[in-house]
């Protein structure tokens, strides 16, 4: 996370607050399940799931979860610690998110940051929330239907253009933090702090858009996977730099 100027107010992760402590709990569980799945697996897999799912009435001869491969129990429990480790991503983001949208209280993470750090890392925590919450389902169902694809074949291809969306705000990120700085960058980009949604202290807005519209054009690029979506970030952009026309003529003064 950038960080260009040193408060005297220092914070320690006992100030980081509930939300933060316990995404980084759930991810640790995942991270511990997936490095034990190997060792505990099979033993969890023979000793509790088979007797629990016959206990429950399963037959013994059954293509769903068979005695005879125990293997499957690594799979279900890394599978397991998988999904926790992606529900712990998400909720730090979204909490980190609503950090530095102010509308969670007193900032921890984000009380050291200037503004261009909190705008690159607000985009990349956003990049990140949006990739996990739909690559995470994308690989569920894919494997879940494995044989009747084509019956789930829309949900997949929706989450899939979800996912790139995800991995182009992640380079929106990465963009915001050229759009900031001394000599050229700065005089072509200083407008951005004086027209439009700046008027209104929102200058970031300009500055996002300015990104989505780079990340849409380098996201055309035919080598890239991104062609579906390219258009649609370029015209957000565009969308959102040109309804900063209105806070401009709110303020009663010239561009």
């Amino acid at each position: 996370m950038p960080r260009t100027r040193v408060s005297k107010v220092r914070t320690t992760f006992a100030d980081w607050g509930m939300a933060y402590k316990v995404a980084l709990g759930v991810m640790a569980v995942g991270v511990l399940l997936i490095v034990w799945s190997p060792f505990v697996g099979e033993s969890l897999y023979n000793q509790a799931l088979v007797p629990l799912i016959e206990l429950l009435g399963a037959p013994e001869e059954r293509g769903f979860l068979p005695r005879t491969e125990p293997q499957t129990g690594i799979e279900i429990l890394a599978l397991f610690g998988f999904c926790n480790l992606v529900v712990g991503i998400c909720m730090f983001g979204v909490r980190f998110v609503l950090e530095l949208l102010k509308l969670a209280g007193e900032p921890a993470l984000t009380r050291r940051m200037m503004p261009r750090g909190k705008l690159a890392s607000g985009a990349a925590a956003a990049g990140v929330v949006v990739f996990a919450a739909s690559a995470l389902p994308d690989i569920l169902i894919s494997q879940l239907f494995v044989a009747n694809e084509s019956a789930v074949l829309g949900i997949t291809s929706a989450l899939d253009t979800i996912s790139k969306a995800g991995l182009l705000l992640i380079l929106c990120a990465g963009i915001t933090l050229i759009l900031r700085g001394r000599g050229i960058r700065g005089r072509l980009f200083s407008w951005a702090d004086t027209v439009g949604w700046a008027r209104l202290g929102w200058g970031w807005i300009n500055r996002l858009s300015v990104a989505m519209v780079a990340a849409g054009m380098l996201g055309a690029l035919p080598f890239l996977p991104f062609e579906d979506i390219a258009a649609m970030f370029a015209n957000t952009g565009v969308t959102v730099l040109t309804l900063g026309i209105i806070p401009q003529l709110l303020s009663g003064r010239n561009p």
